[in-house]
Formats: structure tokens, sequence, C-alpha cells
């Protein structure tokens, strides 16, 4: 009985403990100020338990648990999203680390995120629900995030810089689905920005 006591103070520590808290501020990240009116934080944080932690995974359960305790769709969306935020400074660290398998684990988290997201605003659409705020938001953090990626792609090498290429790739083609969501007038900046 002591160890479930234990084990569920720790679960319930590790859930209060956001995943901000070793984080870097946005400007430490990605060298910009973050402006309030942004709806999803590009790079929100690192969580405290990183890919090359042997205990990463209670990361990524805590993740997984974030999601489905998120009842409204677009919330879980934007969730979503800003956790691919957290695998984004994550990202960051394992190449300054030089840790391949650390860029690779962060790298297939971001991607995943972003086609959960994906899925979700898919999904809201077949059920007629209206989507293009939600599309709005996601293609703004992808935007951002593609940026991001463009950095430090520029930084990486060896293995690390065709796993980023290759997470690109992905991405690029979550947003194009996306896109097609938008409002026609950001559909044709969208193409403009091409």
């Amino acid at each position: 009985m002591r160890k479930v006591a234990v084990f569920l103070v720790f679960l319930f520590l590790l859930f209060l403990i956001p995943s901000s808290v070793s984080a870097f501020n946005r400007g430490l990240v990605m060298g910009e100020a973050t402006t309030s009116s942004q709806p999803v934080p590009l790079a929100a944080g690192s969580g405290t338990l990183l890919p090359d932690s042997p205990f990463y995974f209670l990361d990524l359960w805590r993740d997984r648990l974030r999601m489905l305790l998120t009842v409204n769709s677009e919330d879980r969306a934007r969730l979503g999203m800003k956790i691919a935020a957290e695998r984004l400074a994550e990202l960051q660290l394992m190449l300054q680390r030089n840790n391949p398998r650390g860029v690779s684990l962060a790298l297939e988290n971001l991607t995943n995120h972003i086609d959960e997201s994906r899925q979700i605003l898919v999904r809201e659409r077949a059920r007629g629900r209206e989507v293009a705020a939600l599309a709005h938001d996601l293609n703004e953090a992808i935007d951002q995030g593609q940026e991001f990626l463009a950095k430090m792609e520029k930084h990486a090498r060896n293995e690390s810089k065709f796993l980023i290429k290759a997470a690109e790739t992905q991405i690029a083609r979550a947003e194009v689905e996306i896109e097609d969501e938008l409002p026609e007038d950001e559909q044709e900046d969208e193409t403009l920005e091409e």
C-alpha cells in the first residue's frame, strides 16, 4: 500500500510540475521576443526529462495523459502543438549535446504531435465544424517550427541533419493539409510566402 501511495504522489508531482520548469524562454531559444498574441508559443521549453534520460518515457506518458484528459478537440490540437514546441527545445539541446538518438526521439515525437493535431483538424472538419481559426493557429505554429528547424539544420551534423530534413518533409505534408482549411485570403498569403 505504501508503494502505491508513493507512486501516486510521484505521478501527482509529475503533473504539477509544468513542462516549462527547466524551460528556456522563447527569446533564449529563438533569439527573439515573445508576444502574448501568439496562440501557441513556439518553444515553450524542454521538459524536465530529456530524450537522453532513461526516464524520458515518463515525460511522454505525461504528455499522452494530458492529451487524453483534454476533452475539447480544438484544445487538444493546440496542446499537441504546444507539446511539439517542447520537442523543438529538446531538439536544440540534443543537437548541442551531439546526441543523434536524442535528436531522433525529439523529432519523432515532434512529428507525431503535429500529425495528431492535423488529424484532429481533419476529424473536426469531417464533423462539419468550423475549423478556420484552428487551422490558422496550427499553421502559425508550424510556420514558426519550420523556421526553428531550418536554423537547427544549419548547426546539425551528419545523421542529425538527415533526420531534420526528413522531419521537415513530414511537417510540410501536414502543413499542406492544414493550409487547405485556412480562409482563402490566408491561403493566398501562404502561397505567396512559398
